[in-house]
């Protein structure tokens, strides 16, 4: 399970070769786990889990065949919870913006990767 630390965090992050299978973990310079996700064949696969520097989640969610599926969420630096996406697919996708008491705010839909306006199907 190759592991690699930035240096800075203004550092690139590597990303795996095209064809890699197995664990691929990127530190923070401080050691907490920057991201982590599995790969079969270069495409992620199973839970992808993104980490703020303080150990708190960035970004979690679920991929299938490189394509990410279901609910994935986005939260502040502090633990808040800021963004819900629900992915059908990678074309069609609904995403809920939370405001800071955790309540939807604002919903945006997705068809064939276009934003949908109130009426269109």
């Amino acid at each position: 399970m190759p592991t690699f630390r930035q240096e800075s965090e203004e550092d690139d992050v590597p990303w795996p070769d095209d064809d890699f299978t197995g664990e691929w973990i990127v530190e923070w310079p401080n050691g907490q786990i920057k991201f982590k996700s599995r790969y079969i064949d270069g495409d992620e696969e199973g839970e992808y889990r993104c980490y703020w520097a303080n150990g708190k989640f960035a970004q979690k969610g679920v991929n299938k065949n490189g394509v990410c599926k279901g609910l994935w969420e986005d939260f502040w630096e502090d633990g808040r919870k800021f963004k819900e996406t629900y992915y059908d697919n990678s074309d069609n996708f609904t995403v809920r913006w939370l405001d800071e008491q955790g309540n939807v705010e604002r919903i945006q839909v997705f068809r064939n990767r276009l934003e949908q306006k109130p009426g269109q199907d």
